[in-house]
């Protein structure tokens, strides 16, 4: 079972982005986590911190395969760095938002934006694999 994989990762140039892609994917679970952690702090409601969570959450599971298809259809190079950019603003205006006692309304606004361009990782490893191993069956 093992030696598919084995044959794999013999593969020229296979093992520095599969350990990107794996180091890649460890905060993506953070994210959530971390969001809630900061809306119970600023908000004291398990209830309304979870909301914005869910926001997060649900907003990037359906923006990701869409965002994976862009990256089949126009590369790499053309998505990821304006979605990990989109991805920052989002993040950057929670945190602004959480500092400045902002009003809860635009948290919600602001994780919809942050978890639309949440890093799709496994379309780019996706990709990088069907690019390396296009002459392979």
């Amino acid at each position: 079972m093992a030696s598919p994989y084995v044959q794999l990762l013999r593969t020229p140039h296979a093992w520095p982005f599969s350990l990107a892609g794996f180091f890649a994917r460890l905060p993506l679970a953070m994210g959530g986590l971390a969001l809630l952690l900061l809306m119970v702090e600023i908000t004291d409601s398990y209830f309304l911190a979870g909301a914005v969570n869910a926001t997060y959450i649900l907003v990037g599971s359906f923006a990701a395969p869409a965002i994976a298809m862009l990256i089949d259809r126009y590369g790499q190079r053309h998505v990821i760095g304006p979605q990990i950019t989109i991805h920052v603003i989002g993040v950057t205006a929670l945190l602004v938002l959480a500092a400045t006692d902002a009003p809860l309304w635009t948290f919600f606004i602001a994780a919809a934006v942050a978890g639309a361009a949440l890093p799709v990782v496994g379309a780019a490893v996706r990709a990088r694999w069907s690019y390396l191993l296009v002459d392979s069956p």
